[in-house]
């Protein structure tokens, strides 16, 4: 049998209720629930390390970050060493042709982000970015810098980096010529990995969201009909009267700014609303994809994952962000759809991040290191 193709989605703080396969009371997903309904749906799928870095680490390294070593805001980076253990670099040793698409959150070589490493040495085809990307790539990211998505058509994120898929996936796409080389053709006899990171979500992404004329309708008005229907949760606390419910020692009560919206209901629907705006264009871009699939005849042996870096508080216990280990934070939306099996039913068992890349060599048929 051929080696299957790998897609391996990540979306950036995505909460596993955020789903309609979840059962989210307005939130409209139907291309992942359809993708779930088609393949398999973890409905107990945890992150280890609820922080953007060291949970994108153990997606790759199948490793707990007490093993790779690799956390947030501390200058450390996955060794090329290291990285040679990795799946994408595992597929890439095994004949695989590898892409990357969208936001990179995992410092690699020596330098980490400045090191040239993924764009260079691991990914044979780059489209992405170091670091956040926002809401306009081309204008709230490290890609100013490269300008690597200036001739994109569009200038929302979803938007522009399903064109950089597309352009992968289809060889014969015209924007791979306006970027010679810079995008490779993909070669046909080869099986391939893709990696598409988005960084939505995220509150930096939803954050640099303005509503401007030339942006798509479900940008601007979808949900905002029923933004008074966003329920805040259960156990939420307002910022004024919420009560401590971790030590001061662990937790000093502060809030990254980019989480302030939770201190209140008014900021926080709207947030939900953008939230909520910003997956459904996700969905929407997966259902693409999948069609893209069909029409190029590589549907039938291309596996696809979809999964998150971690959670998110929404006020639950008076907090916001992430990095804590309620289940808020490190529940995590998994889909594997496989068609070689086809529907599987959801499975209610207990997975872990770590558990994905041996899990994806396995699929490729490619031995899993000891790592």
């Amino acid at each position: 049998m051929n080696k299957p193709n790998i897609i391996y989605i990540l979306g950036d703080d995505h909460r596993a209720d955020f789903l309609g396969k979840a059962g989210h009371p307005i939130l409209k997903t139907p291309n992942l629930d359809k993708m779930a309904d088609d393949g398999v749906y973890f409905s107990n799928a945890f992150c280890t390390s609820p922080a953007c870095t060291p949970s994108r680490c153990c997606h790759y390294l199948g490793q707990w970050e007490r093993t790779h070593g690799v956390n947030f805001n501390s200058g450390s980076s996955i060794s090329a060493n290291a990285w040679e253990n990795s799946f994408p670099m595992l597929l890439k040793k095994a004949g695989y042709f590898t892409g990357w698409v969208g936001k990179n959150h995992v410092p690699a070589g020596e330098g980490g982000y400045h090191s040239g490493y993924f764009e260079n040495e691991v990914f044979d085809y780059w489209y992405g970015n170091h670091g956040h990307s926002g809401f306009y790539p081309k204008e709230f990211s490290s890609a100013k810098e490269t300008k690597i998505y200036d001739n994109a058509r569009l200038d929302t994120q979803v938007e522009i980096f399903e064109e950089g898929v597309m352009n992968f996936l289809d060889p014969q796409n015209d924007f791979i010529e306006s970027c010679a080389g810079k995008l490779p053709r993909r070669p046909e006899e080869k099986p391939f990995c893709l990696c598409l990171t988005f960084n939505l979500p995220h509150s930096y992404g939803t954050g640099t969201m303005q509503m401007r004329p030339e942006d798509d309708e479900l940008y601007k008005s979808a949900y905002r009909d029923r933004i008074n229907d966003f329920g805040m949760p259960a156990t939420y606390q307002d910022y004024v009267t919420r009560t401590a419910r971790l030590p001061k020692e662990v937790y000093d009560g502060q809030y990254i700014p980019s989480y302030d919206y939770v201190k209140t209901t008014i900021k926080l629907r709207e947030q939900m609303v953008r939230y909520s705006q910003a997956i459904t264009g996700m969905d929407r871009m997966i259902g693409n994809l999948r069609k893209k699939l069909e029409c190029l005849g590589l549907a039938d042996n291309t596996v696809i994952i979809f999964s998150t870096d971690h959670g998110l508080h929404f006020g639950e216990h008076g907090l916001g962000g992430k990095c804590f280990l309620y289940e808020e934070d490190i529940r995590i939306p998994l889909i594997i759809y496989d068609p070689r099996i086809g529907a599987a039913g959801d499975r209610d068992e207990f997975v872990l991040a770590p558990d994905l890349a041996p899990t994806v060599l396995e699929l490729a048929g490619v031995d899993v290191p000891d790592t």
